[in-house]
């Protein structure tokens, strides 16, 4: 979640309220308040903010000669105006304010939430080490093809744990990224697998709104709208080329340094990829004895 919310010039002489937003101002950089009625005309510019004048500059003063806490007060001055810094939206009564949200909404959603960690597990026992493996085997630091993993194990193995953890360590790399899940059962009818092609282009393209009316237009999309993109992709649960291909389109099209994950039970899919990929297996072990009787302790006990 994002917190936004805009303070008004008399609000800075409030020392309760203002001891308690002190300690936030590092941890949100965007702020914006809806309270359900127009507040415009309390609102300050953010040079006032910065610069510390106008009615904004004379209320804090007023409070600084209120307050004994000298050093605080300087704290707040010194955080008001890193914060009267961040560059934002300016609204002005010319513009239109629903464009304006608008911005602002699809601003956040393509900065902030593509960046929410996967749930991985209860007692991820056991995964670490397998994920460090498995990122070793893309080696992100290498731009000169693009490379995928197949991670192939009988059922039950973790595979998509691994997988999961994998995509919460490298995420940060990778501006474009998607995680597909249930990608067989999914794509058993056209209508899953056309809602499988949408949700990959709205995550790497950023763009909620997309439309895609069959599976084939999907394809298209994917082949044109993803070409020469550097993209994090993972694939979970493949067990047929079919799927890859309606998901994927051309494989060699992404950019150097994408990188391409897969979770399967058929090794065959190894053999799939086109000219151009760069392809290797990770074949995920069984818990050694320890790590058995670790995971098996955490849920007896």
């Amino acid at each position: 979640m994002v917190l936004i919310t805009t303070k008004g010039a008399s609000y800075s002489s409030s020392s309760s309220s203002f001891t308690h937003q002190s300690k936030n101002f590092d941890k949100f950089d965007v702020f914006l308040s809806f309270r359900g009625e127009d507040t415009r005309s309390d609102f300050v510019d953010p040079s006032e903010v910065r610069n510390q004048q106008g009615k904004f500059g004379e209320a804090l003063t007023r409070h600084e000669e209120r307050f004994k806490n000298k050093k605080k007060v300087k704290r707040w001055r010194k955080a008001l105006i890193k914060a009267g810094k961040i560059s934002g939206w300016d609204y002005k009564n010319s513009h239109n304010e629903c464009d304006l949200i608008q911005a602002i909404v699809e601003k956040i959603s393509k900065s902030k939430l593509n960046q929410m960690e996967l749930y991985i597990a209860k007692y991820p026992i056991g995964i670490k080490s397998r994920t460090e493996a498995l990122i070793a085997r893309l080696d992100i630091e290498s731009n000169e093809d693009v490379r995928m993993v197949v991670i192939c194990g009988i059922n039950g193995v973790s595979k998509t744990t691994i997988a999961k953890a994998t995509y919460n360590k490298i995420l940060h790399h990778f501006k474009a990224k998607v995680f597909l899940e249930n990608v067989r059962e999914r794509s058993e009818t056209n209508e899953g697998l056309i809602c499988l092609q949408k949700i990959l282009l709205s995550n790497i393209l950023g763009n909620r709104n997309l439309e895609v009316s069959n599976v084939s237009s999907g394809i298209a999309m994917i082949n044109e709208r993803l070409c020469r993109k550097r993209v994090l992709i993972i694939l979970d649960d493949v067990d047929n080329l079919n799927q890859i291909e309606k998901l994927l389109g051309k494989c060699d099209q992404f950019s150097p340094r994408s990188r391409i994950i897969m979770t399967t039970r058929n090794k065959r899919l190894l053999a799939t990829p086109g000219n151009g990929i760069s392809t290797y297996e990770y074949r995920v072990n069984e818990l050694n004895e320890y790590e058995a009787i670790e995971l098996f302790s955490k849920h007896a006990f």
